[in-house]
């Protein structure tokens, strides 16, 4: 759905959004410091990737390591849940998704997203 349908659809909603974001714009934010629960050790991983595989997998997920993003448009197809996919948002460029993150007013209309594509820094 285009942005232009969205607004002839929902104009209350548009412009509610539209003020509350124009709000949040305006509002001073000044910096804070972290809490003193964020001070201090943090758990640390002998091997980072391997333990986000397996949290990852404990959800029921796949976690797929590739040396760099071209190989994935040929990688994917190699996937059944990338097949029967119909809810797609990817944040990297060489794979395209079907949904946009700013047309999304409310974060629960991504609790049906079929499969996600990001960019993990180890």
């Amino acid at each position: 759905m285009s942005s232009d349908q969205t607004a002839t659809q929902h104009p209350a909603s548009d412009a509610a959004r539209a003020d509350i974001l124009s709000r949040l714009r305006r509002q001073i934010a000044f910096p804070r410091p972290l809490p003193d629960v964020l001070q201090g050790a943090w758990i640390e991983y002998p091997d980072p990737l391997d333990k986000f595989a397996s949290m990852v997998a404990s959800v029921g997920g796949q976690c797929h390591v590739l040396n760099h993003p071209d190989e994935l448009p040929q990688r994917l197809p190699e996937l059944a849940p990338w097949k029967d996919a119909k809810r797609i948002f990817s944040a990297i460029d060489q794979v395209p998704g079907n949904v946009d993150l700013e047309e999304v007013d409310d974060p629960h209309r991504l609790d049906d997203l079929d499969f996600v594509v990001y960019p993990g820094q180890f």
